[in-house]
């Protein structure tokens, strides 16, 4: 509900198309990381201060993330 008077505050809002992580990627981001997970942090690089610069930023992962066989 508005009230007259008021001002509504602004939130900045981004999202990303769906990101689908194919086993190069993942191959990538593992070997990214050294051995020790997954780093996917310079994949995402170019988009990062956009992203980060929003007060909601989402990058939606089409692919389900579940432990192997679940």
């Amino acid at each position: 509900m508005r009230i007259e008077g008021e001002t509504t505050p602004a939130i900045e809002m981004v999202f990303t198309g769906d990101t689908l992580m194919h086993s190069p990627l993942v191959a990538r981001a593992a070997a990214n990381a050294g051995g020790t997970g997954y780093d996917f942090a310079p994949m995402l690089a170019r988009i990062a201060p956009l992203i980060g610069a929003a007060d909601l930023g989402v990058c939606h992962p089409e692919t389900p993330v579940a432990p192997p066989g679940e």
